[in-house]
């Protein structure tokens, strides 16, 4: 059952560009709006995924701070999906170790043990993007 829905303010540029591209799909307005809302929803959720699994790497971050301060003082850490995944001497291990084992596919708490304030987040194109470089 489809029902009318009146929105309000509604950015009379962006309009204009949606209703054309429909046009050239060949799609009502109410198709191509059910398809942007189905579109947005779905990368709603994934982003929501994604801050479970930084939450996670976060979580097994403090979990094991202290073993892992003891055990590998100055090495280069990589905590994907809440598991310690990569131990290495340099930043470039690091991230062709994550490469080889398909690891670089979710976010990765990546940092040099003994350096806290360089604790980041990375996703895969910034890992591509690093261990490139």
């Amino acid at each position: 059952m489809k029902i009318p829905v009146l929105i309000k303010k509604v950015d009379p540029e962006l309009y204009i560009k949606f209703k054309a591209r429909a046009i050239e799909r060949g799609l009502k307005i109410d198709e191509a709006f059910n398809e942007a809302i189905t579109v947005w929803l779905k990368s709603s959720k994934e982003k929501t995924s994604r801050d479970r699994i930084q939450e996670r790497n976060e979580l097994s971050y403090r979990l094991l701070k202290n073993t892992i301060e003891k055990e590998y003082l100055n090495k280069w850490i990589a905590i994907t999906n809440g598991q310690l995944e990569v131990i290495a001497e340099t930043r470039e291990k690091l991230f062709e170790e994550l490469k080889e084992k398909k690891a670089n596919e979710d976010p990765a708490l990546i940092f040099r043990v003994g350096d806290s304030s360089r604790r980041r987040t990375f996703g895969i194109k910034r890992i591509e993007k690093i261990g490139s470089s």
